[in-house]
């Protein structure tokens, strides 16, 4: 009916529906309460107002809900065991193909780094390796071999490092940023590290350090004490990151007494910060003192040896730089006689600063 109640043409889908609906009416006699207001009446239900359907309700009827789910738990309708068993054989082989590409893939790249020439070759293998396994994932979205493979093969890693860097270009906090970058490493390299036929040997090395890297500066916001700032530049040191870890043995300098020595841990570290920034001068005199505090460590005497010959080689080094330019600069020369009346070559006061800036370049140069 429309809006003033007379009636207008019914579609004859709603027809359709309405036979239907007769129909299973039909199958539960007296059981069906038809609660609409207008429209075809509907054989075999009974018409009544919905007002006085909710107050029935309310007064009469009332829900068991522990017998509704007891009687749905207690139903001898079985689960569909072959079903079941058929799912879980086309998942498990789905699995079966993913590991089977990733070695796959192993191989390939071993035979890449061994055979240069068959670059090529190889990349129309993981073109097609890579639709392969793209296919294999849309299957097991939630595979984590799947998903790091594809993440290792497609464009997409780059795209998504270069958008979380973006993000960390906003930080204004050094630490913020610092830690920011420590959390991207391992929250990535991590997920990576988790598809054991693909880690290879430099990510295996970079999540080393970066799980190294994040100790270390949980270890630094606790230092308190001389020992655990030895710690913190023994580990810089081995994350080769020595501007840091000379910085922590200045403090632990700083903090120790005038007439302490330094201790063994305290003098290896600073033989190897010297020989490793090449301040080969700081490390001779290091390297003097180590010699007369710790005459029967074996490490602290390798490294004084290796540094004096770093400073001899050094020293040879600076007397062939100085000799070759010792040619050029004997142009600035010119003879002049003293008040004794001999004659000698003296050099001017132009050529004399021309020799000490172009000495001091070289020294830098070399050194």
């Amino acid at each position: 009916r429309d809006l003033f109640g007379n009636p207008v043409k019914t579609n004859p889908t709603f027809l359709n529906y309405k036979a239907i609906f007769e129909k299973k009416i039909a199958e539960f006699s007296n059981l069906v309460i038809n609660a609409t207001e207008g429209g075809l009446p509907l054989e075999g239900a009974q018409h009544r107002r919905l007002a006085e359907v909710l107050a029935d309700f309310r007064h009469t009827v009332s829900i068991n809900v522990a017998a509704r789910l007891a009687a749905i738990r207690n139903r001898p309708n079985e689960p569909d065991w072959d079903g079941l068993c058929q799912e879980i054989h086309l998942r498990m082989r789905d699995v079966y193909r993913i590991e089977r590409t990733a070695n796959h893939v192993c191989r390939l790249l071993n035979r890449m780094a061994a055979k240069r020439h068959m670059a090529r070759a190889i990349d129309t293998e993981f073109v097609r390796l890579g639709k392969t396994v793209e296919r294999l994932t849309s299957l097991i979205p939630r595979y984590q071999t799947a998903r790091s493979l594809l993440h290792w093969m497609d464009i997409e890693i780059e795209q998504q490092l270069s958008a979380d860097t973006k993000a960390l270009d906003h930080i204004q906090d050094p630490f913020l940023k610092h830690d920011k970058q420590i959390e991207r490493g391992l929250r990535y390299y991590g997920g990576l590290s988790r598809t054991a036929p693909l880690l290879r040997e430099k990510m295996a090395r970079l999540l080393r350090r970066l799980r190294s890297w994040h100790d270390t500066r949980l270890l630094e916001r606790s230092a308190a004490t001389s020992l655990n700032m030895l710690a913190i530049a023994e580990r810089y040191t081995r994350l080769e990151l020595y501007d840091h870890a000379m910085r922590w043995l200045a403090r632990y300098f700083q903090e120790q007494r005038p007439q302490e020595a330094p201790c063994l841990q305290g003098m290896r570290l600073s033989l190897h910060l010297s020989l490793a920034r090449r301040q080969l001068t700081q490390a001779m005199q290091w390297a003097h003192m180590a010699q007369r505090m710790f005459p029967e460590q074996a490490e602290i005497q390798h490294l004084c040896a290796q540094i004096q010959e770093e400073w001899v080689q050094w020293q040879q080094r600076r007397l062939m730089i100085l000799s070759q330019a010792g040619e050029d600069w004997s142009a600035g020369l010119h003879p002049q006689k003293d008040r004794r009346g001999s004659s000698q070559l003296v050099c001017s006061r132009e050529s004399d600063n021309d020799m000490r800036q172009a000495e001091s370049n070289a020294l830098r140069a070399s050194a």
